[in-house]
């Protein structure tokens, strides 16, 4: 059976869920004879994709890059990542990939990978598991079928004089970062391009703590990220600190801006100027389409203190109270009725298991 295998270019350097190769599996069951077959027939070691130790350590994460499909173009593509949509077994989804060549990144990656696999609420992208192949590493996450929630609430404007469901949707994405926040974990890089709305409407964060490419792989240079909607203390300073709860619930605030004006927060303002009216703590004018009540709920979130800011529970129950008046006045969503446990279902975010 095993030269007939090996003759049909069986793929013996695959690993399996322990991290163990064909030969290894042969071994371990007193079979040299086949180990040493199979080994005859394998690529020198330096044409083979890397098993690092994180991978060993999360081979429950694992899923075999035989069983996804990948379309061959991406749909976005940046410096350090491209995005793509595939199938997995029966699935649709999407597959990001990116690029993890230090020893940092690939810890890192392993680390989000398993957050995000715990991270099981109606409001978070399910995600499925991850594979890897020499530096590319890649993750697999559900495809939300109406994308974006900039890009949904566009279609409905289109169809409607007034959207029906803006403040409904930024309730059960408030709904995701409240889960979030309270197993500790940090977004921090909120915008609407990463609040994605599925196949029934429900609005799902995505991308969460996904900041892992490690500093020595990036350019140099003070602000990573979207300017507009980066919290005023990042702005600031020459090195910007690490991400807080309190810099999502600001950027969450111009999430609100963006979802209810259909514009980009600041309009057509330049980054420079961006920077220059936060660093001297001006803030946005009211626009047209937010009540007295719901311009104050957006500045309670972005206030330029930090500890003056909303927390997410609260913003919950004031997003709960916009929607139900949405409704009132002709909205056709349901609400979701997803009370949010504080206990953690979570393990600690140390890395001792990594030592």
């Amino acid at each position: 059976m095993c030269p007939c295998l090996l003759d049909n270019n069986a793929d013996v350097w695959l690993y399996d869920l322990q991290g163990r190769r064909a030969a290894d599996i042969a071994r371990e069951n007193n079979r040299d004879d086949i180990a040493s077959m199979i080994e005859a027939r394998m690529p020198k070691q330096s044409t083979l994709p890397s098993f690092d130790r994180g991978a060993r350590q999360n081979a429950a994460l694992l899923i075999g890059e035989r069983e996804v499909r990948r379309n061959r173009e991406s749909f976005v593509c940046g410096s350090f990542s491209e995005v793509y949509k595939g199938t997995w077994l029966s699935a649709d989804v999407v597959i990001k990939r990116v690029k993890a060549f230090s020893e940092a990144d690939k810890k890192a990656f392993w680390r989000e990978a398993r957050i995000w696999k715990k991270a099981k609420h109606p409001n978070i992208v399910p995600f499925f598991g991850a594979y890897f192949r020499g530096p590319k590493y890649l993750l697999v996450c559900k495809e939300a079928t109406n994308g974006n929630l900039r890009d949904y609430l566009k279609r409905e404007r289109e169809q409607s004089e007034k959207t029906q469901s803006v403040w409904q949707k930024l309730y059960e994405a408030a709904l995701g970062l409240l889960f979030l926040h309270l197993r500790n974990i940090i977004h921090s890089d909120l915008k609407c391009n990463q609040i994605l709305v599925g196949e029934n409407g429900e609005a799902m964060l995505t991308d969460f703590g996904m900041s892992f490419i490690s500093d020595e792989s990036r350019p140099s240079g003070g602000v990573k990220g979207a300017v507009r909607w980066k919290e005023p203390e990042c702005l600031r300073a020459e090195n910007p600190s690490q991400a807080t709860k309190e810099a999502d619930v600001y950027s969450f605030g111009m999430c609100v801006v963006e979802a209810v004006t259909g514009r980009f927060p600041w309009g057509n303002l330049p980054d420079f100027a961006v920077m220059h009216h936060v660093q001297k703590e001006k803030f946005l004018l009211q626009p047209p389409e937010f009540s007295d009540a719901q311009w104050n709920f957006v500045k309670s979130l972005c206030a330029f203190d930090p500890h003056r800011r909303l927390t997410m529970d609260g913003a919950v129950e004031e997003l709960k109270e916009f929607a139900r008046q949405e409704r009132r006045n002709g909205g056709h969503e349901q609400m979701h009725h997803f009370e949010p446990r504080p206990e953690s279902e979570l393990e600690d975010s140390d890395d001792s298991d990594w030592e």
